[in-house]
């Protein structure tokens, strides 16, 4: 097949200028191998050469218009002298792509089989039909270019995440306008309205709105205040902010989301393989068929010219370009579709994968629940602030989970740290012990009051419970869980009406496991597992199900989306672990992503599948019309140009 350029090459993922360099070398490279580009305004210059050459011959009577200056003879010659001016004209780029193709040891390519099929068609007198072959090919190519164009264009929105510079804060607080890709770990940025966030970072003064749906997909604007992490490639909406750089510009979201796009788009899935495979054999097959039918019916009948054009058709029509060229661009413009919806998919082979998933598995914490534990309820209700001023003065400098968690409840309600108290004993596993004035606090669970000969029954407990007593006398709890995100049972229930079955696999305790499962709907849970635990389970549930998907954080369980069919990363674009173990990383935390994933996937396999089965359908009813006379050379170019034209327009629809 004749050489397509790449939509983006990268050498070097994670050198930005070396990737607009490589891409341009790239481009130049194919741009001479080719030597010709397919574009609307050559192919409708050769469209009107050839309208005239047809107007001239039919409608104004060209040969007669000779004959009545010279003989029949010489006027027949001149305009067949004119013919071979336009159709040269016309094909010339074709002609010689087909030569080189010979070079190079690949005769059976399109250019080839256009050439002997426009060459024989002028050979037996046949100009408007040899021109119109080379035309019909340049427009089903046409098309073909327009589908590479939109997919270039995503990968060239993705470039366009990463800004070229960044202003750099100096030592002596000035400003200084530096390349992003010199930005280190540490650095300090200026980001204003307008301007892109060059890598990775943490604010740290100032507060204002992100667009950052180029990453995510996600069109609400994201407030983002001080000690907010941010991603680089992030638009600042309104406010100027100050941010810490937290990994280098090399490292960052968007190169990331640049390396894994382009290394998915230059992955090859099992059918487009298949595909590049079947075309090899069949094309020489029918090659080899038309020279059968033009030699066995040519001389059985003895009607050699009718055979002959019978025997180019089934040339034009062999070319499997429908095929070859529309499969890899459903994948593509699937893999470019989905990577602006914050979803990357590491390669067309995924695509397939996710098609035929029967099973989506969950881990619990930081998946289906936020990261962070937070404060859930207290009781009483009605001593909510009492509570938490007691909590905090205790649970103010530790950086325990829970402590995070009390410290996080007191800062949206606006309660503020009046101290702390004096003589503070953290016990692990237990609590904590603290003394002020005359007064004993303790701040913990059931056996750290069991301690003090205080008792209470905390048996099957689903949240973790913090007990609050000022000298001996419990005065309420402070309930600490999981919070389920938003979007999870909403997630949950469109897998199932995909009949998609849903299992939860944690290492947490029972009580909270089935709290949560039981929240969400979710069939079916295992809990208290360890890492090699939930890739047994994984492993029985492939056996009993088929495909199964499995969706973590891509650190803890890097073993587990391994072995899945499908290994989905949550969030886990800055980590090296989930880039390596999974097969699809979700840039937003958001779980929709995987029911956006599992669609686009279900989609394109679905446009592939007709592409192959109306393309092989309507070439195997034209090879058996042309046998029969049926339908000429018009029908042998719609057989292979006009199928290519439609297969590719489907194509676009991923």
């Amino acid at each position: 097949m004749r050489n397509k350029s790449c939509p983006c090459c990268h050498k070097d993922s994670h050198d930005h200028e070396h990737n607009h360099e490589h891409c341009h070398e790239h481009s130049h490279e194919h741009s001479h191998e080719d030597e010709h580009e397919y574009t609307l305004k050559g192919w409708l210059i050769s469209l009107g050469v050839f309208l005239c050459l047809v107007v001239c011959s039919h409608l104004l009577n060209m040969e007669e218009f000779f004959a009545s200056l010279t003989n029949p003879y010489t006027a027949k010659r001149i305009c067949m002298f004119i013919w071979a001016l336009g159709y040269l004209f016309v094909s010339y780029d074709i002609l010689w792509g087909a030569i080189k193709a010979l070079v190079k040891e690949r005769a059976f390519d399109e250019l080839f089989l256009m050439s002997v099929a426009s060459l024989g068609a002028f050979a037996v007198g046949e100009y408007a039909e040899a021109m119109a072959v080379i035309l019909f090919y340049k427009l089903g190519e046409y098309f073909c270019t327009l589908g590479e164009e939109k997919s270039k264009k995503n990968l060239n929105d993705l470039l366009a995440l990463q800004p070229e510079n960044a202003n750099l804060i100096t030592s002596d607080g000035k400003i200084k306008t530096v390349l992003s890709s010199e930005l280190k770990k540490g650095d300090l940025c200026l980001v204003m309205a307008g301007e892109r966030i060059g890598s990775d970072g943490i604010v740290r003064e100032g507060s204002t709105f992100l667009d950052v749906s180029s990453l995510t997909g996600e069109s609400k604007p994201l407030k983002v205040i001080e000690g907010d992490k941010v991603l680089s490639g992030s638009m600042n909406m309104s406010g100027v902010i100050k941010v810490e750089v937290t990994a280098p510009s090399s490292e960052s979201t968007a190169m990331r989301i640049m390396a894994l796009v382009n290394d998915a788009s230059k992955s090859s899935s099992k059918r487009e393989k298949y595909i590049t495979r079947f075309a090899r054999i069949y094309t020489p097959v029918v090659v080899g068929l038309a020279v059968l039918v033009f030699v066995l019916m040519g001389s059985i009948s003895g009607e050699w010219g009718v055979w002959w054009l019978r025997a180019l058709n089934f040339l034009v029509i062999s070319c499997p370009c429908a095929l070859v060229i529309s499969v890899p661009l459903t994948y593509f413009m699937a893999l470019g579709s989905a990577s602006k919806h914050g979803v990357l998919i590491k390669g067309a082979v995924h695509i397939e994968d996710m098609e035929k998933v029967k099973t989506v598995c969950f881990d619990k914490t930081g998946t289906l629940t936020k990261e962070t534990l937070n404060v859930i309820s207290f009781v009483p209700p009605e001593k909510e602030s009492e509570l938490l001023h007691i909590a905090l003065k205790g649970e103010s400098h530790s950086r325990h989970p829970i402590a995070l968690s009390i410290q996080r409840a007191c800062t949206e309600r606006g309660i503020e740290e009046t101290g702390t108290y004096k003589d503070i004993v953290e016990i692990p596993g237990k609590g904590i012990v603290a003394t002020q004035d005359d007064d004993k606090i303790l701040l913990g669970n059931d056996k750290l009051l069991k301690d003090y000969g205080i008792y209470i029954n905390e048996k099957d407990v689903v949240n973790t419970i913090v007990n609050v007593v000022k000298n001996g006398k419990l005065i309420g709890k402070i309930i600490i869980g999981d919070e389920i995100k938003p979007e999870a049972k909403e997630v949950i229930s469109a897998l199932k009406q995909m009949n998609i079955k849903t299992v939860m696999l944690t290492g947490d305790k029972e009580p909270s496991a089935k709290n949560i499962a039981d929240q969400l709907n979710i069939e079916s849970y295992k809990s208290q597992l360890l890492p090699l635990d939930k890739v047994n389970e994984v492993e029985n549930l492939k056996k009993q199900r088929g495909k199964v998907a499995f969706v973590g954080d891509g650190i803890n369980d890097a073993a587990v989306l391994l072995k899945a069919d499908v290994g989905v990363s949550m969030g886990g674009i800055s980590s090296d672990a989930a880039i390596e173990s999974s097969s699809v990383v979700l840039v937003d935390p958001s779980l929709k992503g995987i029911v956006k994933a599992l669609k686009r996937s279900s989609r394109a396999m679905k446009i592939v599948k007709e592409n192959i089965a109306f393309s092989l359908g309507v070439k195997f009813l034209i090879l058996i019309l042309s046998v029969f006379g049926i339908g000429g050379m018009w029908l042998a170019v719609f057989g292979d140009v006009g199928l290519a034209a439609l297969a590719i327009l489907n194509a676009l629809r991923a």
